[in-house]
């Protein structure tokens, strides 16, 4: 039976390691629309943003009504952070 328990432990840890030690960009991410001013452009703009499910920090832009193609240099992640609104 202790050799059971070995092995679960085992594999937890190999769990664990794996989770920490993975690259950011393999960051578990949820997506949210907001509106917002833009940092660039100076105007209102809907974005379409990739938010990491753990700490809500915002990683990256998927569409933006000021800019399509995106070409702009998404200043809009560094500005904002996703706050939960109580319910």
């Amino acid at each position: 039976m202790s050799i059971l328990w070995a092995l679960a432990v085992i594999v937890i840890l190999f769990v664990l390691l794996i989770v920490l030690l993975r690259p950011p960009s393999q960051t578990l991410t949820v997506p949210l629309v907001r509106t917002l001013r833009c940092p660039r452009s100076g105007e209102d703009v809907t974005a379409e943003f990739r938010v990491a499910a753990w700490d809500s920090r915002l990683v990256d832009v998927v569409r933006c009504s000021a800019f399509s193609p995106l070409t702009c240099d998404k200043l809009c992640l560094g500005t904002h952070r996703h706050e939960a609104k109580p319910s």
